[in-house]
């Protein structure tokens, strides 16, 4: 009898101990629930807020979108238009003489149209600088002493 009770004292004191590490583990999961119950909670206020951030910035690229076409537009208002030939030679990737080139090539051609108008209509056209120069040239044939006097200016 006597190792029938120790027997049983044992499995009592076995079922003991057992039943008090299930009572820790049942604590430890229900601290674990709350634990996870918290970290829900926060990662869903922490993606609240981040949703409300990045709703609060698509808002602000749009109203800076929105600024700058109205700032461009008053821009485009406010400057004044470039005429074609000045953005034909400001984008061009040619050396000054040859944009001076052009543009001498330009006033010659614009010269030459109104020669010919002024032909076409049978009116004399108005003498320009170069007119005056060639008719200059003309009228006096250069001496010896004009070319001493033309070296001492230069």
């Amino acid at each position: 009898m006597r190792t029938l009770l120790t027997s049983k004292t044992k499995l009592q004191v076995a079922f003991d101990a057992m039943s008090a590490r299930a009572d820790v583990f049942e604590v430890r999961l229900e601290d674990a629930r709350w634990d996870l119950i918290d970290f829900r909670d926060k990662a869903r206020r922490a993606q609240d807020k981040l949703e409300s951030n990045l709703t609060a910035a698509k808002l602000e690229v749009v109203e800076l979108k929105v600024e700058l076409e109205s700032v461009t537009n008053q821009l485009a208002e406010l400057q004044p238009p470039i005429p074609e030939t000045v953005k034909d030679a400001s984008c061009s990737k040619r050396k000054p003489s040859e944009l001076h080139s052009g543009i001498t090539k330009l006033t010659k051609t614009k010269e030459s149209d109104q020669e010919k108008l002024s032909r076409d209509e049978g009116t004399p056209r108005p003498k320009t600088s170069r007119d005056h120069h060639q008719d200059h040239q003309q009228r006096r044939p250069l001496s010896p002493l004009d070319n001493l006097h033309s070296k001492h200016r230069r």
